[in-house]
């Protein structure tokens, strides 16, 4: 009967050896889960700020058509969409200024290849920028944009540690 007492102790601490160490691999696991999923937020976060500048460099583009078909073949940049895809996935507290950023290229650009009928001649922003609404639009647009920046700066702290 004293010979089993030292079999049910090894046992115990064998068995408690191997709960520990499941415990600290799903610990471990867990935190590099963790730290993948920061790393990817980051990293979608770069992207999203990244594709404003692209956005931004869509302007002068389009302010260069000479042509209504040339001003069609240059429609808004498919980054703006992923804007705001990558608020809604992401980023909840962006939805809105993302959302309200993608529509305002839009509307821009709508209202631009329709305020004039080029001719060949003009680049398409000189012509639009004779007219007063041009510069409503164009603000409204560039408002939009700077609300998003603003909202990417006040929550860069909680995304980019």
């Amino acid at each position: 009967m004293d010979d089993i007492y030292p079999v049910i102790v090894g046992g115990g601490l064998a068995l408690t050896g191997a709960l520990f160490g499941t415990i600290l691999t799903f610990l471990n696991s867990h935190l590099e889960r963790r730290q993948r999923q920061r790393e990817t937020i980051q990293q979608k976060f770069e992207e999203l700020a990244n594709m404003i500048d692209e956005t931004v460099l869509w302007f002068p583009t389009l302010d260069l058509c000479k042509s209504n078909q040339s001003a069609v073949e240059t429609h808004p940049p498919i980054c703006h969409r992923r804007i705001a895809t990558l608020a809604l996935i992401y980023f909840p507290e962006l939805i809105d200024d993302s959302r309200s950023y993608s529509s305002a290229i839009v509307e821009y650009y709508q209202w631009v290849i329709n305020a004039v009928k080029l001719d060949g001649t003009r680049p398409i922003g000189e012509m639009v920028a004779e007219l007063p609404e041009y510069f409503i639009i164009l603000e409204h647009t560039e408002n939009a944009r700077q609300a998003l920046q603003e909202s990417i700066r006040k929550h860069a702290p909680k995304y980019t540690k």
